[in-house]
């Protein structure tokens, strides 16, 4: 294995090729961090123009070293903290079908984003934000946005002239 990347022969149409499939910036840094260096970029002037961390560069170029383009550009999966269950699921689903947001102590008669994130912190100790849509889906659920037609209702049009 190489210990430097002087020590491998840079393909310029490969790291094209791999810069064009993957559109992530993520891991177009990835890419940029290498090209950079073979280029003879000082490193400090990789970590300013990029934005990265000293350590996060020499990451890249280890990892490049050991599996060249194909793992430097292998996809982060990040372990999502606090996840349900299946068991926590199945529950929340059948709560969110069969009960009112009132009827399990929250405020309000209809299920909203907010409040099942509520729900799901106060019940289960589990921080959802903007996947609460995706939980949904993959529990077969639909959604939609909520609107008042009240509203719409009480509400004069401009510039409309009334007789008396």
């Amino acid at each position: 294995m190489p210990n430097k990347i002087s020590d491998l022969f840079f393909d310029e149409p490969l790291y094209s090729s791999y810069y064009q499939k993957y559109q992530q910036e993520y891991i177009r840094k990835k890419l940029k961090t290498i090209k950079m260096y073979v280029e003879g970029y000082k490193f400090s002037e990789i970590l300013g123009i990029l934005e990265i961390s000293d350590k996060t560069a020499r990451k890249h170029i280890k990892t490049y070293l050991s599996g060249g383009f194909e793992l430097l550009c292998k996809k982060t999966k990040r372990p999502k903290k606090g996840s349900l269950t299946e068991a926590q699921r199945l529950s929340f689903k059948e709560v969110v079908i069969k009960k009112s947001p009132f009827e399990v102590g929250l405020e309000g008669n209809i299920w909203t984003g907010k409040i099942m994130c509520l729900y799901l912190k106060k019940t289960y100790e589990v921080d959802y934000k903007k996947g609460i849509y995706d939980l949904l889906e993959r529990l077969n659920l639909s959604h939609q946005k909520a609107h008042s037609d009240s509203e719409m209702q009480t509400k004069k049009p401009k510039n409309h002239i009334y007789k008396i």
